[in-house]
């Protein structure tokens, strides 16, 4: 044995060319003898004394893929094969794949495959026994609970607490993303569908939850109860799909601003402003084909074909349709049930199907009700025309004259060899109601 007291400088080799008594395994020289317990280790006694280390420390792989290992207490190892690189306790083992990286405990445990360039970091990090099997160009980052798979399909990016990526990308704890898929927040796309539907982006706390596919869903729970295909919504809580998810949308709707088409909807609306096609029924398996733009516009509506332009337009529609509402409050405290009926202005209220209103019909806040103009641009009655007006009855049955019909000119065109006639619906002093020849 050599003792040493204090320190020992070598310059140079030194070499064995003799025997080894006491070395395992013997040796071949001038070759270093196999290690065993008692050799080759480096200890201090003092634990305020460091081992400081100048040099590389440099760790033998045969040909067969053993490991050179620098192993930590508790069984946690840091080592690499071939091209891979491993840290953690029980981090990949077995690998016949190239190009790896796990750190972190159970990291890519048991990945014995021929996956290539795959990274996990976090404890349990794509665990799940042979899971990624010949997967590549995946990425994990994050924990995840013990024997939760949450790697998916080749190429997929996970980062946060048990995200699951497969050719998507999941940023966000519990947040996943299918095919081509995007998701950015806690639980974004978590549900049942987050795995097997793709192509859709979800942004933010809860959006798109349940899945969906082709969707973008942007805002706290937009879209939270998910969709069939090609369904935005961009709002906290837009498109949401109904209490208790009652009514999840059915493809190609838009909902814009906060709560905006919140009870879901069939399918080709379009709501753009905070509670616009809202929405008071709870399952609504008609709404489909409506246009609303403006706060609360259209807001009660559950039917289909309707149009509101403007804060408020046709917020008192509930079950009408094919009917249009273009101002602030158009239509407001008019019928719920109209069909085919137009109100254009402010306030502006049609109150029977098949009909077309301009403007209000009372004073509002001190507004009078407004003049028409056609070819004038300020107009000083109902109704004033610069160019001629033409009255035609298109075959139309002159009606009766009631007080209903009152004050109504009615032409008609006369046969060849009889004139025309022009004709208005008055009273006379006897209250009684005729037609009166005016020509």
């Amino acid at each position: 044995k050599l003792y040493v007291l204090g320190d020992t400088i070598l310059e140079g080799n030194v070499t064995i060319t003799g025997t080894c008594s006491g070395c395992a395994g013997g040796y071949v020289a001038p070759s270093v003898w196999a290690e065993n317990s008692s050799l080759n280790t480096v200890s201090t006694v003092n634990s305020g004394r460091d081992v400081d280390l100048t040099a590389n420390i440099t760790f033998g792989i045969s040909n067969t893929g053993a490991y050179g290992r620098i192993k930590l207490a508790d069984d946690k190892f840091i080592y690499g094969s071939g091209s891979d690189f491993y840290a953690g306790t029980g981090s990949q083992q077995g690998t016949t794949g190239l190009h790896n990286i796990a750190i972190g405990s159970g990291s890519v445990a048991t990945f014995s495959n021929s996956g290539q360039y795959n990274t996990a970091v976090g404890s349990n990090a794509i665990s799940y026994g042979n899971s990624i099997a010949d997967y590549n160009y995946g990425t994990t980052i994050g924990a995840s609970p013990v024997g939760y798979n949450n790697f998916g399909n080749p190429r997929g990016t996970a980062v946060g607490y048990a995200a699951k990526a497969s050719n998507g990308v999941a940023v966000g704890a519990f947040s996943r993303a299918a095919a081509y898929g995007t998701s950015i927040g806690y639980s974004t796309n978590y549900g049942v569908n987050g795995e097997t539907m793709g192509n859709s982006v979800a942004i933010g706390h809860n959006a798109l939850y349940s899945g969906g596919e082709g969707i973008i869903a942007v805002g706290n729970d937009a879209a939270y109860c998910g969709g069939v295909v090609d369904d935005i919504a961009i709002g906290g809580r837009a498109l949401y799909g109904g209490e208790y998810c009652s009514n999840p949308a059915d493809g190609d709707n838009v909902a814009v601003g906060y709560l905006a088409m919140y009870n879901g909807a069939q399918n080709g609306n379009t709501a753009v402003g905070n509670t616009a096609l809202y929405s008071n029924a709870q399952t609504n398996a008609n709404l489909s084909a409506n246009t609303a733009m403006g706060l609360g516009a259209l807001s009660s509506t559950t039917t289909s074909s309707n149009t509101g332009l403007g804060s408020s337009a046709g917020a008192s529609n509930i079950t009408g349709t094919h009917n249009t509402y273009i101002g602030e409050s158009a239509g407001q405290d008019g019928p719920a049930n109209l069909t085919n009926a137009t109100s254009i202005g402010a306030k502006a209220r049609a109150e029977v199907s098949n009909s077309i209103v301009l403007g209000n019909s009372v004073a509002e806040g001190g507004n009078l009700p407004p003049n028409v103009g056609i070819g004038v641009t300020a107009p000083t009655q109902k109704l004033e025309v610069n160019g001629g007006v033409m009255l035609k009855n298109g075959g139309v049955s002159q009606p009766a004259c009631s007080s209903a019909t009152r004050g109504l000119f009615w032409a008609a065109q006369g046969a060849s060899g009889v004139k025309d006639s022009v004709q208005i619906c008055a009273k006379d002093a006897a209250n009684t109601y005729a037609w009166r020849t005016v020509y």
